[in-house]
C-alpha cells in the first residue's frame, strides 16, 4: 500500500496557505496541513469568515493544483477554550473539505480535556472529519500511553492519536510501545528526525521541535522501526523545522519529501 505524503505546516511556516498548497504541489506531497489558529509566538491570525480572501484563495489554488487539505490545526485545549466560539474554525475546516483537525492540551484536569475533546469530536462527526490529539512533553498530556488514555475515555470513533516522532523520543517512549494499543487509535504520524541524546530540559525541547527538526534519515530516531510498527495505511506528515540552515520554503519541502520517502522504502522493504 502507498503511503500518502503530506506536508505539514511547520516544514513552510512562513508560507500562506494558499502558497503552502502550491508548494506541496509542486514538490510532490498528496496533500497539505494548515495552521489557521495560533499556537506559538509569531503565527499568522487568519480571517475565518465566510468572505475570506485567504480561505478563497487557499480553495481555488486547490481546485487548481489538485492538492487537498489533510489536516487543520491547531485547537489548544485550556480550562477557558469555549467550543462555540471555535464555530468559524469548524466552518472554515469544513469548507476547506479537510479529513483531520489536530488539537494539544495544556489543562491539567483530564475529566476537562476528555469532555471538551469530545465536544468537538461532536461537532466535526457529521462531517466525517477526525480530530487527533498530539501528546508533547509540555503539554498536559505528555506521553503517548496519556493520550490513548484520553481517546479511549472518550470512546468517540473519530477522535485519533497523533504520533509525531520527535515528542515519541522526547517522552520517553519506543516504538514498541505502539504495539500495545488499538490500530483504530492512530490518526496518523509526523516524521522528522534528530539525535537520539535528549535535549537538557522541557525548554530545550520545545526549542528542538520548533526549530531542530531534521530531514528524516538525517539523524538517529528509529524511524523506520516506528513506520514498520504503526498501521500502513497512515499519512505520513512530513514536520521539518531546519530555522538556520538556509533552505527556502519551497526546498524545505522538496527535501523533505525525498528523504521522507527514502525512509519509507526503507519501512516497506522487508526481507
Amino acid at each position: 500500500m502507498k503511503r500518502a505524503l503530506s506536508l505539514a505546516f511547520m516544514t513552510v511556516a512562513e508560507l500562506s496557505p494558499p502558497d503552502a498548497v502550491s508548494a506541496a504541489r509542486h514538490a510532490g506531497y498528496d496533500s497539505v496541513d494548515l495552521r489557521l489558529l495560533p499556537v506559538a509566538p509569531g503565527d499568522k491570525t487568519y480571517d475565518l469568515s465566510a468572505r475570506s480572501p485567504v480561505i478563497r484563495q487557499a480553495l481555488e489554488r486547490m481546485a487548481s493544483t489538485g492538492i487537498p487539505v489533510f489536516d487543520v490545526e491547531q485547537i489548544k485545549i485550556t480550562r477557558e477554550l469555549d467550543i462555540r466560539l471555535l464555530e468559524p474554525f469548524f466552518e472554515t475546516v469544513v469548507r476547506l473539505g479537510a479529513r483531520r483537525v489536530k488539537v494539544a492540551a495544556v489543562e491539567p484536569d483530564r475529566s476537562m480535556v476528555v469532555d471538551k475533546m469530545a465536544a468537538i469530536c461532536e461537532r466535526m462527526r457529521p462531517h466525517d472529519i477526525s480530530v487527533d490529539l498530539e501528546f508533547m512533553m509540555w503539554s498536559s498530556v505528555p506521553t503517548l500511553k496519556d493520550a490513548e488514555q484520553v481517546v479511549a475515555a472518550m470512546g468517540c470513533d473519530n477522535a485519533g492519536i497523533l504520533v509525531d516522532a520527535l515528542h515519541l523520543s522526547r517522552s520517553g517512549g519506543t516504538p514498541a510501545d505502539i504495539a500495545g494499543i488499538p490500530p483504530r487509535r492512530f490518526g496518523y504520524v509526523h516524521l522528522c528526525d534528530a539525535p537520539a541524546a535528549l535535549p537538557a530540559d522541557t525548554a530545550a525541547m520545545l526549542e528542538e521541535a520548533r526549530t531542530q527538526r531534521e530531514f528524516p534519515g538525517e539523524g538517529e530516531l528509529p524511524l523506520v522501526s516506528l513506520l514498520r510498527t504503526l498501521p500502513a495505511g497512515l499519512t505520513v506528515s512530513v514536520e521539518l523545522a531546519l530555522r538556520d540552515r538556509g533552505y527556502d520554503a519551497q526546498t524545505r519541502a522538496r527535501l523533505g519529501a525525498e528523504s521522507a520517502r527514502r525512509v519509507i522504502a526503507l519501512a516497506d522493504h522487508r526481507d
